[in-house]
């Protein structure tokens, strides 16, 4: 296979693979907000919270499964010629068993951090727990480095001190001192209130 034919096989797959990036964020975005919402008007346990996604999304995959298994497509997304292959799945899990023990550590540690995100949802808020998800990124990158699973690319470590520095400075951890970028800040806003008030009484 020539240089050209790996290129454009490639690149189509790096497309699609952003663009499921930028929907996932839409949609871990919107759940991060409804999350807020609820919890902020009813008294809801997180683990309970965590329990009933993980029902709901089991009660989807068990209908949808058998669906995509008759769905032919051939793409990046497809195995063995179907949207969905879950036998070749099974016969892998008995071929390698240690997939067994890898799939349910990585249930496990997805049920506890979804836990933890939502209790900090519900006793901080949704921006907050999104300033603790891109840490979670940030610290799976420099582990990868550090096992060398992936190269280093100085184009990342721009990309992860912009999406760091902008979630610090989002959740005013970090207030840059320039008056256009902070004037909206809460520590502003309650000084203008202040004056405000202060204007008012004296009038």
């Amino acid at each position: 296979m020539s240089a050209a034919e790996v290129d454009s096989e490639s690149t189509p797959t790096s497309v699609l693979g952003v663009l499921l990036l930028i929907v996932s964020q839409c949609f871990t975005g919107l759940q991060f907000i409804s999350e807020e919402k609820i919890l902020g008007g009813y008294y809801l346990d997180p683990l309970l919270v965590v329990g009933l996604e993980g029902f709901w999304g089991c009660l989807y995959f068990i209908i949808l499964l058998p669906i995509f298994q008759h769905i032919k497509c051939d793409g990046p997304l497809c195995h063995n010629g179907y949207l969905e292959d879950s036998i070749t799945a099974f016969k892998e899990f008995g071929e390698h068993p240690e997939l067994i023990a890898m799939s349910l550590g990585i249930i496990v540690s997805i049920g506890c951090f979804n836990a933890t995100g939502v209790a900090v949802t519900k006793f901080a808020s949704a921006a907050q727990r999104s300033t603790v998800d891109t840490c979670r990124t940030l610290l799976i990158w420099v582990i990868s480095l550090m096992l060398k699973w992936e190269k280093f690319y100085w184009q990342e470590l721009i990309g992860f001190m912009l999406l760091v520095g902008g979630t610090l400075v989002y959740n005013e951890i970090v207030i840059l001192p320039c008056e256009l970028l902070n004037k909206n800040t809460k520590g502003n806003l309650v000084k203008k209130q202040g004056k405000l008030e202060t204007f008012r009484q004296g009038v």
